[in-house]
């Protein structure tokens, strides 16, 4: 298990928008990222991973294979898949900040991170099982239904658009 600091259009995100579900957790966070303080960081898992498992479901993937293959020729430093986190990344990228990251790549990795959450080192996040494969089928299922794909990046500007955004965090 590695954490990075990765930029938000590094960060492929789930289709969780819109509505912005708490404002008060963005605001939360954007004033304890301006302190310079990092909070739980963001599970990520490498797109080569995902994709393979992705593909793994070849009747279920050839419905969002165009899009995903689109969607990453436009946006070629798109590098990982998130879990968890609208509200910690969008706050990182308003404060100007690149965002805390911990890289999923194998079993071992996601026991270490679940060993870190009951030990309350890091908070509780959402989307991870006991095992990658668990992990990746919420994944699957995600962009299944959904078949969009969009960036942390993409999303936040467009959060930005809709007036979602405090002013004050736009200055």
């Amino acid at each position: 298990m590695k954490f990075l600091l990765v930029k938000p259009n590094q960060i492929i995100s789930m289709n969780d928008y819109p509505p912005l579900h708490s404002p008060k957790a963005l605001i939360d966070y954007y004033e304890k990222l301006k302190k310079e303080v990092y909070s739980t960081p963001i599970p990520v898992i490498p797109k080569s991973i995902v994709i393979s498992y992705f593909k793994k479901f070849e009747e279920r993937y050839i419905t969002y294979k165009k899009q995903l293959q689109k969607f990453l020729v436009g946006n070629p430093k798109a590098d990982f898949f998130m879990l968890d986190g609208k509200h910690r990344s969008t706050a990182s990228m308003l404060a100007g900040k690149d965002i805390l990251c911990v890289v999923l790549k194998s079993d071992i990795d996601v026991k270490e991170l679940l060993k870190l959450i009951k030990t309350r080192e890091i908070s509780k996040l959402t989307g991870i099982k006991n095992t990658l494969d668990e992990t990746l089928q919420i994944l699957e299922k995600h962009f299944f239904e959904h078949k969009r794909f969009w960036t942390v990046d993409i999303k936040t500007q467009l959060m930005i658009q809709n007036g979602d955004i405090p002013k004050y965090m736009l200055d």
